[in-house]
């Protein structure tokens, strides 16, 4: 998503220097940035080898560049474009894969796994969703899980292994708050997902967690 991101913000960049540069030269802007976007529609991509403008209408659009005409059909040209397209992404996975040191994952159906929470995650919170939900389908790296009916499906970077005991996650299961008496200056939340009382109130009574009084807890 960055990575897309950062391809519309260097097109967005390209558009302001042509204004920019008009607008020092004192020419007219408007007909400046039509001219640079006709050159762009013109040249050929880097991933299909084709321009765009090809591959939207039956012919290439004219401009001031010289050029050999050169008759071919709009279904030889949108599968060459699809071919190296295809070599182009292949290309780029094997240099990303190279550049970040990515490795297959493991998930197989019926895994426990922990969802990763999306956008920030403040200080006091953890950045992965306390319940554990069950994988459903993995696809290449999409992979889909399941939790009380509600299906979550991201990219297996945001999916980690379960390692507690095994619950149900068919089953409502309310959270367990434990916290630690006022008078001590500390108060300590914990959401557990256990359905057995007595193992809760044991490990709950074995739980000692100590903040800095200035923090004012959690």
């Amino acid at each position: 998503m960055a990575m897309c991101k950062g391809f519309s913000r260097a097109f967005y960049e390209n558009t302001q220097k042509v204004v920019r540069k008009t607008v020092a030269e004192k020419k007219p802007w408007k007909q400046e940035l039509n001219l640079f976007l006709r050159n762009y529609r013109a040249t050929p991509h880097s991933s299909t080898n084709v321009p765009p403008a090809t591959l939207l209408f039956p012919h290439p659009i004219r401009t001031r560049l010289p050029e050999i005409p050169h008759m071919s059909s709009d279904s030889t040209v949108h599968t060459t474009a699809q071919t190296n397209d295809k070599k182009a992404k292949k290309r780029m996975q094997l240099n990303f894969n190279r550049k970040e040191t990515t490795r297959k994952h493991m998930f197989g159906i019926g895994d426990l796994v922990l969802v990763r929470v999306d956008g920030h995650v403040g200080k006091g919170k953890t950045p992965y969703k306390p319940k554990p939900y069950k994988v459903t389908s993995v696809k290449g790296s999409m992979v889909s899980t399941s939790r009380n009916g509600r299906m979550v499906t991201r990219h297996a970077s945001h999916f980690k292994l379960f390692t507690g005991m095994d619950v149900d996650t068919d089953s409502e299961l309310d959270d367990v708050f434990v916290t630690t008496p006022p008078d001590q200056g500390t108060s300590f939340m914990m959401i557990l997902d256990l359905q057995n009382e007595d193992l809760i109130s044991g490990i709950s009574s074995e739980i000692s967690v100590l903040f800095n009084p200035r923090w004012g807890g959690m």
